[in-house]
């Protein structure tokens, strides 16, 4: 007996439209997701776009496969230079990705990082002109035990939430 896990009416849907949108994903200004599970929309987001400015990623909060990162750290190739809003319910982008740099709102909802406290730090230092930081429900999983940091200077920071 195979067990096997369809798409849903969502994941189908998604992946019609994604397909006739992709090559013109060096064009994209704003994509979210939701309610597509990781394994059907990772390999629409391998190529560069360069305009993107909003990535919104919203799990299923039942979803049965967690994910703990995306392949190779970076999606769109690492090259989102734009980027500026980005919000991730229930997905974690490893906190090494490139993806963090320069933002200038962050939501981190339900995410479970693998990394450090530390790696955190390094986001938040990438963005120097970050107004907007939401962080409700984030765990790093590897992070050793706290150690007392020196405060990340964001002289821009209006709207936080521990």
């Amino acid at each position: 007996y195979e067990f096997s896990d369809p798409c849903t009416k969502t994941e189908e849907m998604f992946k019609s439209i994604i397909a006739l949108v992709q090559p013109h994903t060096h064009r994209w200004v704003s994509l979210k997701i939701t309610c597509v599970r990781p394994k059907h929309f990772l390999s629409f987001l391998d190529a560069p776009a360069p305009w993107l400015e909003t990535l919104s990623i919203s799990l299923p909060i039942d979803d049965p496969e967690p994910l703990n990162g995306l392949p190779n750290g970076d999606i769109f190739g690492g090259q989102v230079p734009r980027l500026r809003y980005l919000e991730l319910d229930h997905v974690a982008i490893p906190l090494t990705s490139s993806i963090y740099t320069g933002l200038r709102s962050l939501h981190l909802i339900s995410v479970v990082f693998d990394g450090t406290v530390k790696d955190l730090r390094a986001v938040l230092r990438a963005c120097p002109h970050l107004t907007i930081l939401l962080l409700e429900s984030v765990r790093i999983r590897l992070s050793p035990p706290m150690e007392l940091l020196p405060p990340i200077s964001l002289p821009f920071l209006s709207s936080q939430v521990p």
